[in-house]
């Protein structure tokens, strides 16, 4: 596989409150692979903040951390991206494959309003599941790559369902000093996934006095972003997103999106060190 920073935010859409999709991610141009060899270990790891909606639906945002690392040793990659990490078994080929974890925060009570602070709250979680993607075309350095993946993860707790992720990566720019990225993510729950964060069961509705809703499983929510960074030395960095989107379906009609808001933004900064 290509080394060559560039593809370290493109999953932080889901960093925060929805999880993060996993991608490659890759380290400076600036290390050669000479050095990369004499040490059998090379990756990068970045440190920052992101800012994004408290919870699916809300129109309110909040500061938090962002964390990731990717590291290389013979031919498997481990990569931690916000909340997730995964395994990547895929090697040197095209392919990516590999189980993955990661952590959902919920939704607490005191960042809703109004009647909607008496439905129950959600409690963080752990998901596991798998992901597995391709490249196609692009150049020595990477650049025209366009990779295509999909990540599956099911939540640990009863009752809480299953999330399908597809994903497509366009790296636009790489040199040295520079890449650029754009991407499409798309979002698909299970009816038990969707009702678990926008559905109001019957005993809420009586203690609420809103409506009850009852999702059903379908495509959440799409989005569209942008990834950039700048190497200003052979080691260090700084990584950038931006990225929008909108919920869909039964996500958005939910009472709970309808007193929030069905689109949704994201923006983080890293700091990032390359060895």
């Amino acid at each position: 596989m290509n080394f060559n920073l560039g593809v370290a935010l493109t999953c932080l859409v889901f960093a925060t409150s929805a999880g993060a999709q996993v991608t490659d991610v890759v380290t400076p141009a600036t290390i050669t692979a000479d050095e990369k060899s004499s040490s059998g270990v090379h990756g990068i790891v970045a440190i920052g903040g992101a800012f994004a909606p408290k919870y699916d639906g809300a129109s309110s945002y909040e500061p938090g951390p962002f964390a990731m690392f990717n590291i290389e040793y013979r031919g498997i990659e481990l990569k931690m991206v916000g909340p997730s990490l995964a395994v990547n078994f895929g090697g040197d080929s095209n392919f990516e494959f590999g189980p993955s974890v990661g952590y959902s925060d919920g939704r607490k009570r005191k960042d809703m309003d109004g009647q909607f602070k008496l439905l129950d709250k959600i409690d963080g979680a752990v998901e596991v599941g798998g992901y597995a993607g391709y490249h196609l075309g692009g150049n020595d350095s990477g650049q025209g790559d366009i990779f295509v993946s999909i990540q599956a993860a099911k939540t640990m707790k009863s009752g809480r369902g299953f999330t399908v992720e597809p994903s497509v990566r366009y790296a636009a720019v790489r040199s040295d000093k520079l890449f650029v990225n754009f991407s499409l993510d798309a979002k698909v729950n299970d009816a038990k996934s969707m009702r678990t964060s926008f559905g109001i069961t019957p005993i809420e509705a009586q203690r609420t006095g809103l409506t009850a809703y009852k999702p059903k499983g379908g495509i959440a929510q799409v989005s569209a972003g942008i990834s950039a960074g700048y190497q200003f030395t052979k080691h260090w960095g700084v990584i950038a997103r931006a990225q929008g989107g909108t919920l869909l379906g039964d996500a958005a009609d939910s009472p709970i999106t309808k007193d929030g808001s069905k689109q949704f933004g994201l923006a983080a900064l890293g700091v990032s060190y390359s060895f």
